[in-house]
C-alpha cells in the first residue's frame, strides 16, 4: 500500500507540472486487489513483455478504472482492506461494491484517504459518520437521506468527486438530473 501511495504522489507531481506548463492533464487511477494471478513473459524477436493475468489483475483493473472515473486516485479492494491494520485501516472510506461482467464477483471498493491532500483527509475523517449514513441510505433506497448526506459532505469538501457522483445518482433516481455521459457511469452499488 505504501508503494502505491508513493506512486500516486509521483503522478500528482507529474499532473502539477503539466498544469504549470499548460499541458493536457494526465488522468490516472490506481487499484490494488488481492487474488490469484499467473505471471509470465511473452517474447517476440528481441522484445520481451511481462504478462500477468488472473482474478487479482482483473479486480485491480476494475478498481483502477473506478478510481480514475471518480477522481479518487487510489482504490483498494475488500481483500486488501481486510489485511490493513492501524493507521492505514482508519484511512479507508467505503464506496460500495463494484459490479462487473456476468459471472464476475462484486468487489468491495474503498478509497484510500491517505492519497488525498492532508486538509481533505482531515475533513473527510470528521465527516466519516455522515458519509457512512449517506451510503447506507443510498444502498437501502432512502434517496432523500442519502442526497442530504452527500450534499453535506460537499459543503465541507467541495471537490469530493465520490460525493458528487453519489449525489448525482440520487438525483437521477429522483428524476432531478439528466442521464450522465458514459464516462461518468460506474458500476457501484
Amino acid at each position: 500500500v505504501w508503494g502505491l501511495l508513493t506512486l500516486h504522489q509521483k503522478l500528482r507531481e507529474v499532473r502539477d507540472r503539466q498544469t504549470r506548463l499548460r499541458l493536457p492533464q494526465l488522468t490516472t487511477g490506481l487499484g490494488l486487489a488481492l487474488g490469484p494471478v499467473i505471471a509470465g513473459a511473452l517474447t517476440a524477436g528481441e522484445r520481451c513483455e511481462p504478462v500477468i493475468v488472473g482474478e487479482g489483475t482483473r479486480s485491480a483493473l476494475r478498481l483502477a478504472t473506478a478510481a480514475q472515473r471518480l477522481g479518487t486516485g487510489v482504490l483498494v479492494g475488500g481483500s486488501v482492506a481486510d489485511g490493513l491494520e492501524g493507521d492505514l485501516l482508519a484511512e479507508l472510506r467505503p464506496l460500495g461494491e463494484l459490479s462487473g461482467e456476468a459471472g464476475e464477483p462484486r468487489i468491495p471498493a474503498f478509497e484510500l484517504l491517505a492519497a488525498r491532500p492532508p486538509e481533505e483527509q482531515a475533513l473527510l475523517k470528521d465527516l466519516r459518520t455522515v458519509w457512512e449514513d449517506a451510503l447506507t441510505a443510498y444502498r437501502t433506497g432512502d434517496l432523500q437521506a442519502a442526497e442530504a448526506g452527500f450534499a453535506r459532505v460537499l459543503t465541507e469538501v467541495r471537490e469530493d468527486r465520490p460525493a458528487r457522483w453519489f449525489l448525482r445518482q440520487c438525483r437521477l433516481r429522483h428524476g432531478k438530473a439528466e442521464a450522465a455521459p458514459e464516462a461518468e457511469t460506474l458500476p457501484l452499488r
